[in-house]
């Protein structure tokens, strides 16, 4: 949604729950966490910044 920034809970149902927003972007943190930790190149760290972001 352009105005609430959340994501919607499918194409069937638009209406957007803050439990599985949260749900979304803990996976997006947990994911530049272990590009973080294993960042070897310029890239991967770069990346890893993006994804904390």
């Amino acid at each position: 949604n352009p105005v609430t920034g959340l994501l919607p809970a499918s194409k069937e149902q638009p209406d957007a729950w803050v439990r599985d927003n949260v749900y979304s972007i803990l996976s997006v943190w947990a994911l530049g966490l272990a590009y973080r930790k294993n960042a070897d190149r310029d890239e991967d760290k770069a990346k890893a910044y993006e994804l904390e972001q």
